[in-house]
């Protein structure tokens, strides 16, 4: 079995995580945003 395969996966739902992150928290208006985080 590869090793390396499951890092690679959590990597890449890791950066899929962070990327819609991103995109909800710039959907989100700035006043509103600061209380929130």
């Amino acid at each position: 079995m590869n090793f390396t395969n499951p890092a690679k996966k959590s990597r890449l739902i890791l950066s899929k995580w962070k990327q819609n992150d991103f995109i909800f928290k710039s959907a989100i208006p700035f006043p509103n945003r600061k209380k929130l985080f």
